[in-house]
């Protein structure tokens, strides 16, 4: 989603929308690195997909290049043999993906729909744990981490804190956090 100032006012360009209803009762989307959440949600994550993929489509080539040899075939590449190869990767791809919905991403939205809300935020603190420490073991520059805000939001009560830092040190400020607790009997 991009978004900015213009003219004063603030712009936004729409996201991707999900409805939830009785056959979706629930999605979980990612907001920055999608790397975990989609790992989480299908049971692949993307990289390894594209990985796959990629590997599948050099293994038909290699196949059909072994199967014209066995079969003492000579002379050029059929016009449509690459459309044929990539007819077969995208079925062997869609079949992937098929099945990681119904292994994976189903179950998970069935149990979402039900979770209770500190649940859920727990759950999307835990992803975001995750994803920090995958970065910080695989990857030189660690673009995930440090202290996670966790908030929610419901139609009921709006948005509420759940875990918040503060820029300061409250056991070093004892007065301000005695005058908070005092405003917020």
């Amino acid at each position: 989603m991009s978004m900015g100032m213009l003219l004063g006012r603030h712009v936004a360009e729409a996201g991707n929308a999900m409805a939830i209803d009785h056959d979706t009762p629930a999605w979980l989307s990612a907001f920055a690195q999608t790397s975990m959440s989609d790992t989480f949600s299908l049971g692949v994550s993307y990289d390894v997909y594209s990985s796959l993929m990629g590997a599948v489509s050099k293994g038909l080539r290699d196949f059909s290049e072994e199967l014209k040899t066995a079969c003492g075939v000579a002379g050029t590449v059929p016009d449509k043999f690459d459309e044929i190869v990539t007819k077969a990767r995208d079925a062997i791809g869609s079949a992937v993906l098929d099945r990681a919905g119904t292994e994976h991403a189903q179950p998970l939205r069935r149990v979402l729909g039900v979770l209770p809300v500190d649940e859920m935020a727990e759950l999307a603190e835990t992803l975001i744990n995750l994803q920090s420490l995958k970065e910080k073991v695989t990857k030189p520059s660690e673009t995930v981490g440090g202290p996670i805000d966790v908030a929610v939001i419901t139609k009921g009560e709006g948005m509420v804190w759940l875990k918040r830092k503060h820029f300061f040190d409250p056991g070093l400020n004892s007065r301000y956090m005695l005058r908070q607790s005092s405003l917020y009997k």
